[in-house]
């Protein structure tokens, strides 16, 4: 099945068939996006530390598991965590699709607010094998202050996520972390080490 969850579909695209990006608050904008990151699949991940407190958006097209007996696969789509505890996760787990950013020191859960993470948990994504695009955004609090996670799927606005309830901070920090692949590095508890259960199509 695709993705059909309520959510309100794009009427002016700009980049990478039909991204909207929601710049201000809205479900649709027309700001043009351009790629400063480019991974493939298991390459490390990395960044300068001023984007660790920047608005970031995460792009990448991969087929989504068929449900077994009703459950799709745990698997991260990418990860990345530092030393200081400060991590962000994003892929399958426990039968949603699971982001979060901020502190990785204790499990998310559904419905609770934290001070230093923000965090969506949604089971509104596909489950028949194809191919779709995925788009992240994770604001954490800079220039404008906005502090959530923002998730569209094949030009589906699927929601706002649950934004910290703290100050601007980090939504990750300097060490590596993953595209795609089981990773030996830290990943934030709660969270899984195994890499994303379906064929990843595009770069990060």
């Amino acid at each position: 099945e695709g993705v059909d969850c309520g959510g309100a579909a794009c009427a002016e695209c700009s980049w990478l068939e039909g991204l909207c990006y929601d710049g201000y608050g809205h479900n649709v904008a027309t700001r043009q996006v351009l790629p400063s990151h480019t991974f493939a699949p298991g390459d490390v991940l990395a960044f300068p530390a001023a984007q660790y407190r920047s608005l970031v958006i995460f792009v990448v097209k991969a087929t989504f598991p068929i449900p077994h007996h009703g459950r799709v696969p745990d698997g991260l789509l990418f990860t990345l965590m530092g030393p200081s505890g400060q991590g962000m996760w994003a892929g399958l787990l426990n039968n949603t699709f699971h982001i979060q950013a901020g502190s990785g020191t204790q499990a998310v859960v559904q419905g609770a607010v934290y001070h230093r993470t923000s965090y969506l948990i949604s089971t509104c994504f596909p489950k028949d094998g194809r191919t779709h695009t995925v788009v992240i955004q994770i604001a954490h609090g800079g220039w404008d202050g906005r502090k959530d996670i923002k998730l569209w799927i094949d030009r589906m606005f699927l929601g706002s996520g649950v934004p910290m309830s703290g100050g601007a901070t980090m939504w990750a920090d300097g060490d590596a972390g993953t595209f795609g692949t089981d990773t030996a590095s830290a990943v934030p508890v709660g969270t899984v080490a195994t890499g994303w259960p379906g064929t990843l199509i595009t770069n990060l």
